[in-house]
């Protein structure tokens, strides 16, 4: 995938994710939030690194093959600009953080473990006028 496949499913991502937390899927909403990141990220590390493929076989699998959003935010070239030091980015901080608690294995968590309120809440982080995460990154990538 291309960096421009990447923003166009992390965008896609996000519409799936809200078409099933307006139909009360909030399980699903929530287990979608993850790819938004996840889509996100990559896309920017083709941008940072100047790829014009995102890799993910070859040598180089283990490295990018992942949804460890911290390895990713390192990859991207963003890790210094997500903490506590960046008063202005206090609010983008704590919305990084409550995404970062995601993970791929929810997908055998069982039925109901996410509410509605949670997942209003991942979507906020990503969508926030001023300090959601994919808002954020979408200046970057």
């Amino acid at each position: 995938m291309n960096r421009r496949d990447l923003q166009k499913l992390a965008e896609l991502r996000l519409e799936e994710a809200k078409t099933l937390y307006d139909n009360g899927f909030y399980d699903g909403a929530v287990y979608l939030c993850g790819y938004v990141i996840e889509a996100a990220l990559k896309a920017r590390i083709c941008k940072h690194l100047q790829m014009k493929e995102y890799l993910d076989t070859g040598d180089m699998k283990s490295m990018f093959l992942s949804h460890d959003f911290d390895r990713l935010l390192f990859l991207s070239g963003l890790k210094n600009r997500i903490n506590l030091a960046n008063r202005r980015g206090t609010k983008l901080f704590q919305n990084w953080s409550l995404l970062t608690n995601w993970t791929p294995d929810i997908r055998y968590a069982p039925v109901g473990t996410h509410n509605r309120q949670h997942a209003k809440d991942l979507i906020e982080a990503l969508i926030h006028n001023s300090d959601g995460f994919l808002v954020w990154i979408k200046k970057l990538w």
